[in-house]
């Protein structure tokens, strides 16, 4: 069986260590709380598209530190206390366009579509980022947990929960999260942070497993912070990687109790197949993995449907 990491017996059995800091819990507690301070601010604007039974929105929102967040709102006409699902967005990219994302509002769910701050879509980065970094976002503020480019984004993420969860058309004890990468990240981190999703969907991960992600992959982003760290001494590289501990899926994978789908390439180059196994394999949840021998880091047709079904299934839409 093709694999660039374990064997898959050994990636059966990979729990890497836990690194969470003493205080993790109590940052996030003191992050959580510091946001839900902030106003919401929710603005929808008619998107008008050639869509039988499908009403759209252009819809923002303000993150964490006031950044605008950009997305989309996809609504069943009629809609009524019906699930509703967080889509989050790969790694330098923007939201999937309406006509990508149709089939879970065909199913009967809303949809929110959003923007990862500063990247390739149009929501803002309003945050400060002390210190050099290397190009791209893994290393912006990462000397300090509170100032780290992931802190914001996460709860940018549980702020897109918010929104879903407040919309009339909603039924806030159906949530469910879906992404794919980075966006399958943002799914498990979201899952961890807020206790309403029920249904967390992960399509080959990222931010998983930090410490062997940096040292086994060759390419970026993971190689953002290899290169970050390759002037420094060792007692600066671990400072580093204090830092990163607060934002690996490996550390928050305790705190999710949503049903979690999980998909894994094994020839996957971009997020190593350890780093994701090891996630999975500290999950206490209800919990399923999708393995692919053959594939790399890339979406399948197959988990997407699987993800459909269970959504379908566990909503009973």
């Amino acid at each position: 069986m093709p694999s660039i990491d374990m064997p898959l017996t050994e990636l059966r059995q990979y729990k890497p260590a836990i690194t969470a800091q003493h205080d993790m819990a109590a940052f996030w507690k003191r992050s959580l709380e510091a946001l839900r301070r902030e106003p919401l601010s929710v603005n929808l604007s008619v998107r008008p598209l050639p869509l039988k039974g499908i009403d759209v929105f252009d819809v923002n929102y303000l993150g964490a530190g006031d950044a605008l967040i950009t997305g989309e709102l996809i609504v069943p006409t009629g809609a009524k206390a019906a699930p509703g699902i967080v889509v989050f967005h790969g790694y330098n990219g923007r939201r999937p366009h309406t006509f990508h994302v149709l089939h879970w509002a065909a199913v009967g769910a809303v949809v929110l579509t959003v923007d990862v701050r500063g990247q390739r879509g149009g929501a803002s980065d309003n945050a400060v980022y002390p210190g050099p970094r290397t190009a791209g976002y893994m290393t912006a503020g990462i000397e300090d947990p509170n100032t780290y480019y992931y802190r914001h984004v996460f709860l940018d993420a549980v702020r897109a929960v918010d929104v879903l969860a407040g919309r009339e058309e909603v039924d806030p004890n159906r949530l469910a999260v879906y992404g794919l990468s980075q966006g399958g990240a943002l799914a498990l981190a979201t899952a961890a942070l807020e206790p309403r999703v029920a249904l967390c969907m992960s399509e080959v991960p990222f931010l998983c497993d930090f410490a062997r992600a940096v040292s086994i992959c060759g390419t970026n982003p993971y190689q953002e912070i290899a290169q970050y760290c390759r002037p420094l001494l060792e007692e600066q590289v671990n400072r580093i990687f204090r830092t990163l501990s607060y934002f690996d899926n490996v550390n928050l994978a305790g705190r999710i109790d949503a049903r979690t789908l999980i998909s894994v390439g094994l020839c996957d180059t971009i997020c190593p197949p350890s780093g994701i196994f090891g996630v999975y394999n500290h999950l206490t949840c209800d919990k399923r993995i999708e393995i692919y021998p053959y594939m790399g880091h890339e979406a399948s047709t197959d988990f997407l449907e699987l993800c459909m079904r269970e959504m379908a299934g566990q909503f009973e839409m």
